[in-house]
């Protein structure tokens, strides 16, 4: 069997990354399989996400492209499998520096820095990564490869949070909004354009118009050490969204409040 043609296994290190925690390689490690089946199956059958999925690095270079719409998993899983073959892993290595530097959609180039990174090439993912999380462009959502660089140890891509958050698109307030836990450990860093403020960022979403962004903040308050938690968590316990209220209940409950 050519090595294009064998099985993936997957390979979730932690790749002397600081910040890259335990944690972090389990959610991945969980991930790994749902983003094999987006490239191997149809919408329409994708099966429970346990089941184990077959994926070639053949298949892997083939969506590894500027006009693939599985790009971005299949990044994703090029920056964490192997085929035990170094000329294939290179290949492999090569088409994310490639998908890096071309005009696909940033959620794609952000994967593929990431993985870039991962794949022992660690100063040019991050300063893609870094290229990434500047973006203004809300459809890159630069969010995502800020919450990357916290990996390296790496606070600066917070202000891509602060535009998502203040944004019109609720999908990417939420999704800006579940990062948040990583940014207390630099909370109140002075950065070039501004202060790395998590309370200000969840506060923000507590007021924020659409009930499903007020939804999403109880959950994060639970692991966040604000001074306003129980505050903040019993106002939102009397919200006008009965689902909002839920939510603050039960974090209430669960932070013994």
């Amino acid at each position: 069997m050519e090595p294009l043609d064998r099985p993936c296994e997957p390979d979730i290190r932690r790749a002397d990354l600081p910040k890259r925690t335990a944690q972090t390689l389990e959610r991945e490690r969980s991930l790994w399989h749902p983003m094999a089946r987006r490239l191997v199956q149809g919408p329409g059958e994708r099966g429970d996400g346990a089941e184990a999925v077959t994926v070639t690095a053949r298949t892997l270079l083939g969506h590894l492209d500027v006009d693939a719409d599985d790009a971005e998993a299949a990044a994703f899983l090029a920056g964490r499998c192997t085929v035990g073959d170094e000329a294939t892993d290179g290949k492999l290595t090569a088409a994310l520096a490639a998908l890096v530097e071309s005009s696909a959609e940033g959620p794609a180039r952000t994967e593929a820095a990431m993985a870039l990174a991962l794949s022992g090439r660690a100063d040019e993912g991050r300063a893609a990564l870094r290229d990434l999380a500047a973006s203004t462009s809300p459809f890159d959502e630069s969010y995502r490869a800020a919450a990357y660089l916290v990996q390296f140890d790496d606070p600066s891509g917070f202000p891509a949070v602060q535009r998502a958050v203040a944004g019109e698109i609720g999908h990417f307030k939420i999704m800006a909004l579940r990062t948040v836990t990583l940014w207390e450990p630099y909370d109140g860093r002075e950065l070039d354009s501004t202060t790395i403020d998590v309370g200000a960022v969840v506060r923000s979403c507590a007021e924020d118009e659409d009930a499903l962004v007020r939804r999403e903040v109880p959950a994060q308050l639970e692991h966040l050490a604000l001074p306003d938690r129980r505050a903040l968590l019993e106002k939102l316990a009397r919200d006008p969204d009965s689902g909002v209220q839920s939510a603050a209940k039960e974090a209430l409950e669960r932070v013994g409040g």
